[in-house]
């Protein structure tokens, strides 16, 4: 299977709130990262290894409701691809929803993603949980 092909079966599993799914892409030892700045705490930094992302990944569905997941672009050259997608999010905290635009760049070794980034807008996050 192709990486695009790949990228989107993650996507639509994500989308269908299946973890498991959605995370059989990333290899065990994964390097996912949200450098952002001014990010609330729990969604932000980098970590290593499957079980540390999935937890990064819960404390999302802990705190939003994911009304849809939508990918605009994916580019791949060799073994690397960047996504630019949306996601419609409902603040689990406030009830509040926004549509955050994201971009991820993914690197894969051996069929699998071995390093994951994801920029967001950190301001609107930050403010569905206020």
């Amino acid at each position: 299977m192709s990486i695009r092909s790949e990228i989107e079966q993650c996507y639509a599993a994500y989308a269908n709130l299946d973890l498991p799914g959605a995370m059989s892409i990333f290899a065990d030892n994964i390097k996912f990262d949200w450098p952002q700045n001014g990010a609330p705490e729990q969604f932000c930094g980098c970590c290593e290894g499957l079980e540390a992302m999935e937890q990064r990944l819960m404390a999302l569905a802990e705190a939003f409701d994911y009304e849809a997941v939508n990918t605009k672009d994916i580019l791949v050259d060799g073994n690397k691809a960047a996504c630019q997608l949306s996601m419609k999010l409902r603040s689990k905290t406030t009830g509040e929803t926004a549509l955050i635009h994201t971009v991820h760049f993914w690197q894969f070794e051996n069929g699998k993603c071995v390093e994951f980034t994801e920029y967001y807008d950190t301001a609107l996050l930050d403010s569905l949980l206020k």
